[in-house]
């Protein structure tokens, strides 16, 4: 596997510009083509996290570690809510008979996949 190949890029489309965006965001590299080839799209990121990358090591710079590929994750995280949404949440839990923190994953979920990136 090469270098760049462990870098994270994924698709997404932008409102704001009307169009498909390549992002690799620990190399901070961004592109967009004018037509929507998704395909085609991702390969020319990959040229180009590989150029940059590749120069980068040509040039002895040093390149921020891959992470976001490689990162194991433990399924735990701590949210800070302000104490509103905390007892609306919490009400809202008791009501449907859910655990709170099965309700906070359930609509993260389905906000999530309402936004969903394409990788």
């Amino acid at each position: 596997m090469k270098k760049a190949d462990k870098y994270f890029k994924y698709i997404y489309w932008s409102d704001e510009d009307s169009c498909f965006i390549g992002h690799c965001p620990e190399l901070e590299i961004r592109i967009h083509r004018e037509d929507d080839d998704q395909a085609k799209l991702y390969k020319d990121l990959c040229d180009v996290v590989e150029f940059h990358v590749n120069d980068e090591i040509s040039r002895k710079a040093e390149l921020p570690e891959p992470k976001l590929m490689f990162k194991n994750y433990s399924g735990k995280f701590i949210v800070r809510a302000d104490p509103e949404l905390h007892r609306r949440l919490d009400i809202e839990a008791y009501k449907t008979g859910e655990s709170l923190n099965k309700l906070v994953i359930k609509k993260l979920k389905e906000s999530f996949d309402k936004t969903q990136v394409q990788e």
